[in-house]
């Protein structure tokens, strides 16, 4: 398992029912950032016990255990818009794992095709880090975490939810049927405080709630989200939706990174050049190759446009008609007559 986040749409985020424990609900994340890649393309996806146990630091050796956390994710129901956050209103349901199967330590599981939908075209992403995660100690911390981090992404580096009504909120979190825990005293002390300073001491936003009330009454709350300055260096990082054809880059993917750098800064091409580049061809050690036969030309001084030149050199590459060795023999010659054309 490579991913380190999960991004996740507002209406995975915003569910009805939080009626899992923390270690569901953080193994539902790493299931989901597992798949996220092949999320359309794929109908079962699979992962190895072992990792799943390890990314989710499950000291029990007990498979019942975690038999017992799948089947619970089976049965739970997924509501999304629950805070109509969407611009065009929509409504769903659906659990949060269609199907689960363990075999020769493999789990093999999949989720509905309504849902696969949702999260793979997210019209709002939340990235969520699953290094944060596995720092909470609270269900409730987690849940209140993704909201605040779908809103700070939203507001583009700082952010507020709007106005949660009580009722929502204790939907939110999963209380409806405790009715201790809705008192709004102890709510406050049991939920919202401990849920908020593990956040703003754990993760890398800082959040603050204020309560809108109606004679004497809390009716209403609402988080103000801003960059966390004492946790700057954790996973996490806020991004814009990328657009159609972009590559939202996952911080742990250093080999792309690497080669997006080196292809902008470097070879001078264009942020969608380099995009292209790195969805077109899948093997970066022929990006590699390519770059460095470049770099030795630029160094001969036989390149006048360099990012054309690059650009060029990488598109032609992974059109399949057309091999290094040709490449090299039209840059050549194509080199010669721009030597030819400077003497002139």
């Amino acid at each position: 398992m490579k991913n380190k986040e999960v991004i996740k749409h507002s209406a995975a985020i915003q569910t009805s029912h939080n009626k899992i424990s923390l270690l569901q609900k953080k193994a539902w994340n790493i299931l989901l950032a597992n798949s996220y890649d092949n999320l359309l393309q794929k109908e079962v996806f699979e992962v190895k016990i072992k990792d799943l146990v390890d990314v989710l630091c499950f000291e029990s050796k007990n498979e019942k255990h975690l038999k017992e956390s799948l089947k619970t994710l089976l049965a739970t129901v997924i509501e999304w818009n629950v805070l109509d956050k969407d611009s065009e209103q929509e409504w769903g349901a659906t659990t949060m794992l269609s199907s689960v199967k363990i075999k020769k330590g493999t789990l093999e599981y999949s989720f509905s095709p309504h849902l696969k939908e949702k999260l793979y075209n997210p019209t709002m992403y939340a990235r969520i880090s699953l290094t944060i995660q596995s720092k909470f100690k609270s269900k409730y911390t987690l849940i209140l975490y993704e909201l605040c981090v779908d809103y700070f992404i939203r507001k583009q580096g700082k952010g507020e939810t709007p106005w949660i009504g009580i009722d929502d909120f204790i939907k939110l979190v999963g209380v409806e049927n405790e009715k201790s825990l809705q008192e709004f005293k102890i709510m406050k002390r049991a939920i919202i405080n401990k849920s908020v300073n593990e956040i703003n001491e754990k993760s890398d936003i800082f959040i603050e709630v204020a309560k809108k009330t109606e004679s004497r009454k809390v009716v209403a709350l609402k988080f103000y989200i801003s960059p966390n300055t004492n946790t700057h260096n954790l996973l996490t990082r806020f991004i814009k939706p990328p657009k159609q054809g972009e590559l939202p880059f996952k911080p742990e993917d250093e080999e792309r990174k690497k080669l997006y750098e080196r292809m902008t800064e470097a070879f001078t091409l264009s942020d969608r050049q380099a995009q292209e580049i790195l969805n077109t061809m899948h093997d970066f050690e022929e990006v590699k190759d390519i770059l460095d036969m470049v770099e030795r030309r630029i160094k001969r001084d036989e390149i006048m446009n360099i990012g054309a030149y690059t650009y060029k050199a990488l598109k032609d590459q992974y059109q399949p008609r057309k091999s290094i060795i040709a490449i090299e023999r039209e840059q050549e010659a194509e080199a010669r007559a721009n030597e030819e054309k400077r003497k002139a």
